[in-house]
């Protein structure tokens, strides 16, 4: 990796240990993310012979439960536990993206001293090991692994900015990764787009477009769009429920715009200064370079803007893409010896640092106490009731799910949340009509009756004053599908037990129901 092992890769070196000793000592005391918790249980519902789309009703598109089948055979083969399986699997996708990224480092003219090489692999580093634990844990969440496979593509671009060029095998690889982004999220595509144009904008010719990297990235999507079309029933099981999904908890573009856009001034104002017109005898060395990772910032806020979430793990990408370019741009300045401009990088650098780790330590000790020490109760009652280790939850969220698996229980739900309820409900607060309402309706409410007709769970959760950002939800999911005689002879099989909180406020509580011949006697049921 390195040309010359000098102090300063030593000190990098160690800097990336310490960086992943924390990652995995914060790994150790936190539940997995939500979302990643669905990724593996539908993993291991597809290994069950079950159809997704089909037995499995979920927006994403498919490569990402596909790549988590990998994790859940590695468990089942080897009796190693499911989660650090996967965590092995996500830190094995870090480094070799490190490690690709550093190899392309050594064939960038600006990389011709330790320093900028030092810089931009540990931001690199930080960015890979530390920066997804700011909001949540969001390690291994889809944003997470569009950052890891995308960015040895962004620092191949920024290479043929500079007129070199990397070997075959490095370039193809880049390639097909960045590919691999975009079949997690085609949203990202964009940023392949743009890394095109702007490289022939720069060289003033269409040949750059027909390189073997674009065929590889053209084949690949080819290939995935053919697998969603034809290999799945995608589109004509899902197609009728996005427009519901897309009135699911939206935000105001007002609300996303502007954090976005500040969030990018203020990190990139080192940048913005260096960039600065200056006398026509002096260059600004990297100029192209930094204007187009500011151009992917813009492009991140405009990803962010179409989904309409504003989900934290949405910003991953912008904030990722800010470090980077911290990264970059201080060895620049120092080269250029403008010590007004050092430490000018330095201090905002160094406060984004700060601030991301006092976030990430923050976040560490106020998820520990509300995952483990909060819902203390909650797997104590799992563990307790749910006896045939079969659990079923009408709800908007997901919180539950990383106890379920922790405890190894079953999880059956089509629906993984019930977002197509709370999407009905925006929609009707907001007086759109629906095409096909009533039959989607009916569809809703028969996949939830086969559900409970096949698992037959010892335990249901289902919520109530539920939230998300500002919005409180008070769904009356029993009564939304009292309409089914199926579900309501079903359902007089259960009668509720209690009333947990696994979280903060008095957010998403849920009533919890045992069925009739597993109901426990008076004396032992919860207080």
């Amino acid at each position: 990796m390195f040309s010359k092992f000098t102090g300063l890769n030593l000190l990098l070196v160690l800097l990336i240990l310490a960086e992943l000793f924390f990652s995995i000592y914060a790994q150790s005391n936190l539940l997995i993310n939500r979302d990643v918790a669905v990724h593996l249980d539908v993993a291991g519902k597809i290994l069950d012979d079950n159809v997704l789309y089909k037995d499995i009703l979920i927006v994403n598109l498919p490569f990402l439960y596909y790549l988590k089948v990998i994790p859940q055979l590695v468990a089942r083969n080897t009796g190693i536990d499911l989660i650090t399986v996967n965590h092995i699997n996500n830190y094995l996708f870090v480094f070799i993206s490190l490690y690709l990224c550093a190899r392309l480092l050594k064939h960038n003219p600006l990389a011709k001293d330790g320093l900028f090489f030092f810089c931009t692999i540990f931001a690199c580093s930080y960015i890979f090991l530390l920066l997804p634990l700011y909001n949540v844990n969001e390690f291994g969440q889809k944003e997470h692994l569009i950052v890891l496979f995308i960015f040895p593509y962004i620092l191949f671009t920024l290479l043929r900015l500079e007129g070199a060029n990397a070997p075959r095998t490095e370039r193809l690889l880049c390639a097909f990764l960045a590919a691999l982004a975009c079949c997690i999220k085609p949203h990202y595509a964009l940023c392949v787009i743009y890394s095109e144009a702007i490289l022939m904008l720069r060289h003033r010719t269409l040949r750059s477009l027909f390189s073997d990297t674009n065929a590889v990235i053209f084949i690949t999507g080819c290939v995935y769009l053919l697998w969603i079309l034809f290999g799945t029933p995608y589109w004509q099981t899902m197609g009728p429920l996005l427009t519901i999904y897309a009135n699911f908890t939206n935000s105001a573009a007002k609300n996303l715009i502007l954090p976005t856009f500040g969030y990018m001034l203020l990190t990139g104002i080192p940048t913005f200064i260096y960039l600065l017109p200056r006398p026509a005898k002096r260059r600004t060395p990297g100029r192209a370079g930094l204007q187009y990772i500011l151009g992917l910032g813009l492009i991140s806020i405009f990803i962010i803007n179409i989904q309409f979430k504003g989900w934290g793990y949405h910003y991953i990408p912008l904030r990722s893409l800010m470090l980077l370019l911290a990264g970059i741009t201080l060895p620049l300045v120092y080269r250029h010896k403008s010590f007004l401009m050092i430490w000018v990088t330095l201090f905002f650098t160094s406060i984004q640092l700060l601030f991301l780790s006092a976030s990430i330590q923050y976040n560490k000790q106020h998820d520990t106490q509300r995952l483990f020490q909060s819902s203390d109760g909650l797997e104590t009652m799992i563990r307790r009731y749910a006896k045939d280790n079969h659990t079923y939850m009408l709800s908007k969220d997901v919180n539950l799910l990383p106890l379920v698996i922790h405890n190894h229980l079953v999880w059956r739900n089509s629906f993984y949340h019930m977002w197509p309820i709370v999407g009905l409900y925006n929609l009707e607060n907001q007086g759109i009509t629906v095409p096909n309402l009533p039959e989607l309706k009916i569809f809703i409410t028969q996949k939830v009756v086969e559900d409970l007709e096949k698992l037959n769970p010892s335990l249901i959760f289902i919520g109530t004053n539920e939230a998300e950002g500002e919005l409180i939800y008070d769904i009356d999911y029993i009564n939304f599908f009292s309409d089914n005689p199926d579900f309501l002879h079903i359902f007089s099989q259960y009668q509720k037990i209690d009333r947990i909180c696994p979280v903060e406020k008095n957010i998403c509580v849920y009533d919890v129901y045992i069925r009739n011949d597993t109901l426990p006697t008076k004396a032992t049921l919860p207080h």
